[in-house]
């Protein structure tokens, strides 16, 4: 599963756009909670990351800088009470 921070019409980063399709064509699906036609935007990344952490059970997290995507989704774990587990140091 994917969670796009934009409409489920938008290729973002376009690099994404076979790995997209792969996803769909294994089963696997493409979702977000944007209209179709939204644009991405950084405060949007967030609120995806919200989506993906209510996905799952647990949040693991590598070498995440102190102001980081993963950190924020680790913070959404923790006030939904699922398990937030960490790789101590680097991960090399």
């Amino acid at each position: 599963m994917a969670v796009l921070g934009c409409g489920v019409d938008r290729d973002y980063p376009a690099a994404h756009t076979e790995l997209a399709r792969r996803i769909m064509a294994t089963g696997g699906a493409v979702v977000s909670e944007y209209e179709p036609g939204v644009e991405p935007a950084p405060w949007r990344f967030p609120a995806r990351n919200r989506v993906i952490s209510g996905l799952c059970r647990a949040v693991v997290v590598v070498e995440a800088r102190e102001r980081s995507g993963a950190l924020i989704t680790a913070d959404f774990a923790l006030d939904d009470g699922r398990e937030v587990l960490a790789v101590p140091g680097e991960i090399t």
